[in-house]
């Protein structure tokens, strides 16, 4: 904790201009040299009694993961006998040769007694690589007989017809499906499995095509809205708990995954309910157009821009214990999947909205769309970049997730003007782009010949979401 602090105070010197980028990165190396080899695991899990590799990649994590895979394949053996077993009682329980009755369904039944055994196991208590075999098979058991038999008794118990809601906006048919999803994820950070941490984001699709089912486009877009809250707050629960343990960032990754995927979800549910019809008079005819709002992308674009300015700050830098790993990075995933191409896909729709899609330049004429577009990206960028165009050439990392998205932002920007030119100009385009290029490679490559050979650090540092 002591040279956390340290290293904090020296970045605040670095912001002010005392300190160059170069000695704060020397200096930084050098603590983490040091202490590499005083982190202590805060849990014995029987491969590394007395140190954990600051690696993620490593054997015992490699062991950690085989072993999960074997105890998933046998988890997924029993639940298909279950399943078979079950089957096997319907038909002999049903009479199709006169009038095609059915027989007893019970996987209802079958499977809430195996997910309440699998959570009642949870008591038997193990250690080393038995606690990580038993643990992962009794996460995917309950989670997967969970869901079957939640699903399987809204389906065939109650019974509802499809064009039917069950209760406001349907929350009552997907509301207990979302709780089943949300207790899996508890119940596999309770046994540290991260073989189900990886594959536990593809349940919430479940109860996100439960809610989607509404037959009123405004319910299912309220509905999805309830589901991305429960979404953030299990991302907000995961970067404020302390104690979770460092594989937790498998799941956390799932999670920033489904962020960006909802978000998608959200756009075309919001276009939906609240697009408008706009009435066309051309040559005597009159049509109705679909028109997009654009008001959802730009509520995500400026909730981005305040959440980066005035909140991540905060949050004190959040870590996993006893790790240097940015709790930051797991969301990564999630923001390239949305907000890479969000500026892009709001532009066109303001466009639209106003009906300026294109503008003339001259005899040639280029897309609004791409312009907002590309204005949004570069103001994006230059906020990770703490607002200074100067850093965008001096302080881009791999390292930090603040500037590594500053730095995919202005790309997408740059690729966005890109776009811009070749549908301005079109094949025109070439007498641009390759003087252009050519002068960067030559200039580029000159300039380093005359810096000479750069320094390869030896190691890589997760940074922190502040550093610049």
């Amino acid at each position: 904790m002591e040279n956390e602090r340290f290293l904090e105070k020296l970045s605040e010197y670095v912001e002010k201009g005392i300190l160059k980028v170069e000695i704060f990165e020397e200096i930084k190396e050098n603590v983490y040299h040091q202490n590499k080899e005083d982190i202590v695991t805060s849990k014995n899990d029987g491969f590394s009694p007395e140190s954990k590799p600051i690696s993620f990649f490593n054997k015992d994590n490699a062991m950690r993961f085989s072993l999960g895979v074997a105890a998933g394949i046998g988890a997924l053996l029993v639940l298909l006998g279950f399943a078979l077993l079950t089957s096997l009682i319907q038909d002999l329980t049903g009479d199709y040769d006169n009038g095609g009755a059915r027989g007893i369904e019970l996987y209802w039944l079958v499977f809430s007694l195996l997910s309440i055994s699998a959570l009642f196991s949870s008591k038997i208590k193990l250690e080393g690589r038995a606690a990580v075999f038993l643990g992962e098979a009794r996460s995917i058991i309950f989670g997967v007989s969970s869901m079957i038999a939640i699903t399987h008794f809204i389906e065939e118990v109650i019974d509802l017809p499809y064009d039917e809601s069950f209760g406001p906006l349907n929350i009552l048919e997907w509301g207990p499906i979302l709780g089943v999803v949300v207790y899996s994820m508890w119940f596999a950070r309770l046994n540290n499995a991260w073989v189900s941490y990886s594959l536990g984001w593809i349940l919430w699709f479940i109860p996100i095509n439960y809610a989607s089912l509404n037959n009123d486009t405004i319910g299912t877009f309220f509905n999805l809205v309830i589901i991305m809250g429960v979404l953030i707050f299990e991302v907000l629960r995961e970067w404020f708990d302390e104690q979770r343990e460092d594989g937790s960032w498998i799941q956390l990754m799932g999670n920033g995954f489904l962020v960006g995927i909802v978000a998608w979800f959200l756009m075309d549910a919001f276009a939906e309910a609240f697009g408008i019809e706009r009435m066309i008079n051309e040559d005597g005819y009159e049509y109705s157009m679909d028109i997009g709002n654009p008001l959802m992308g730009c509520i995500f674009i400026l909730s981005w821009i305040i959440w980066m300015q005035y909140f991540v700050k905060s949050f004190d830098h959040k870590k996993y214990k006893n790790t240097g790993r940015s709790k930051a990075w797991p969301l990564i995933l999630g923001c390239l999947i949305f907000y890479t191409f969000i500026p892009n896909i709001t532009g066109f729709l303001i466009g639209d909205w106003f009906g300026f899609e294109d503008v003339g330049i001259g005899e040639f004429d280029i897309s609004v769309g791409i312009i907002i577009g590309c204005l949004i990206h570069i103001i994006m960028g230059l906020q990770m970049f703490n607002w200074e165009p100067e850093n965008v050439v001096v302080k881009p990392s791999l390292t930090n997730p603040g500037t590594f998205m500053g730095s995919v932002f202005l790309i997408m920007a740059f690729f966005t003007f890109i776009g811009g030119m070749i549908d301005l100009l079109e094949e025109l385009a070439g007498y641009l782009f390759l003087p252009i290029g050519l002068l960067v490679l030559i200039f580029g490559t000159k300039k380093l010949i005359e810096k000479g050979e750069i320094n390869t650090p030896n190691s890589v540092i997760v940074g922190e979401l502040s550093e610049e």
